[in-house]
C-alpha cells in the first residue's frame, strides 16, 4: 500500500514545522522575535538596528546599531560608527556591548562592524571588522564583562553561521 499526501496535509505539516522555529529578525531598522508558538514582538524601535542573531538558547539577541557621529577611518573606508546590542528575546534588559570609537586616534580597527555571531556557548559574540584595506578581523566580546579581543586577523576570515 502507497501512502499519499495531499496538498493541504503537506501545507499544514510545513506549517506546523515552521511555527515551532524561533527566529529573530530586522524590519525598517528594528529588531522583532518571533517565538515558537509563532508570535512576533517588536524589541527595538531605534530604526537604525540591523544583523540580529538569536542565542543558541534563544534567550537573547544581538545585533548591530548604527550611531549619529563623524564617520571613522578603518584602513579600507570611511565607516559609520556603530554599537553592538544585546536584548533578551523577551524585550528586557537591552545593553551595549561595543562601541565603534568616538574620539580621533582611537583603535579604528574596532569600527565597520558585521555578521555578529554567538558563540555556540551564548557567552561571547563574536563579529567582523573592516580593520585593514586588504582583510577582515575578527573579534570577541564577552556578553557577562564586555571585554573585547581579537579572535582573529587572518586575511579571508569568514564568520559562519
Amino acid at each position: 500500500m502507497r501512502a499519499s499526501f495531499g496538498p493541504t496535509l503537506l501545507a499544514t505539516m510545513l506549517f506546523a514545522m515552521a511555527a515551532g522555529a524561533q527566529t529573530a529578525f530586522e524590519k525598517d531598522g528594528n529588531i522583532f522575535f518571533t517565538d515558537a508558538a509563532g508570535r512576533t514582538k517588536q524589541l527595538t524601535s531605534s530604526e537604525k538596528d540591523a544583523a540580529p542573531t538569536l542565542s543558541p538558547d534563544k534567550k537573547y539577541v544581538t545585533f548591530i546599531r548604527t550611531v549619529d557621529g563623524p564617520k571613522i577611518w578603518t584602513g579600507r573606508d570611511d565607516a559609520d560608527p556603530q554599537e553592538i546590542w544585546i536584548i533578551s528575546s523577551n524585550g528586557k534588559g537591552a545593553r551595549r556591548l561595543v562601541a565603534s570609537p568616538t574620539k580621533p586616534g582611537q583603535d579604528s580597527s574596532l569600527a565597520g562592524f558585521s555578521n555578529p555571531q554567538f558563540a555556540f556557548d551564548g557567552r561571547s559574540v563574536f563579529f567582523m571588522t573592516n580593520c585593514a584595506a586588504v582583510s577582515n578581523c575578527i573579534y570577541n566580546v564577552d556578553v557577562a564583562t564586555g571585554r573585547v579581543k581579537p579572535a582573529s586577523t587572518a586575511k579571508h576570515s569568514e564568520v559562519v553561521s
